[in-house]
């Protein structure tokens, strides 16, 4: 059986926080090296699963170079590998995984991985553009909920 989108998301946001998570206790790096490395680790992994499991859906990831070609996509992955990159780094609780999917400017499926609630708690929208959790709101967690970042209903490129 195939998964849905939320279950792909559920998936993904959930992997790259076990990857982020062993990164740390490994113990190797620190600071700002530990944070560069779970971006990309975490990145690495996210855009090749999704490019793998939704091969005709635009990618719009932090950590890489945008490509314009998404916002005549209906559907777009929206990708923040590591939110609290600083935070993850000086071994805080207060970062996450974020993987969402706009259809036509809308937020449809999105899961925070916030490590400090034991993994992924994100929901589904209600179609009309809700805030999913962690990418707003005041449930949210990591740096981009302290700032109100939302994916809002309105009808604009994302």
């Amino acid at each position: 059986m195939t998964e849905n989108d939320e279950q792909l998301a559920a998936r993904l946001a959930d992997a790259a926080g076990r990857i982020l998570l062993d990164l740390r206790a490994a113990g190797d790096l620190a600071g700002k090296a530990l944070g560069q490395a779970g971006d990309e680790a975490a990145n690495a992994m996210l855009c090749r699963e999704l490019r793998a499991a939704r091969p005709d859906d635009a990618l719009l990831s932090e950590e890489e170079k945008d490509n314009s070609a998404r916002l005549a996509s209906y559907r777009v992955w929206i990708v923040d590998p590591l939110d609290g990159t600083r935070e993850y780094g000086e071994g805080r609780s207060d970062w996450a995984v974020h993987v969402a999917l706009a259809i036509d400017g809308v937020a449809d499926a999105c899961q925070p991985h916030p490590p400090c609630c034991g993994g992924g708690s994100g929901r589904r929208t209600d179609g009309r553009g809700t805030a999913c959790d962690g990418l707003g709101g005041s449930e949210g967690h990591g740096r981009g909920a302290r700032r109100g970042r939302h994916l809002s209903a309105h009808r604009r490129p994302i």
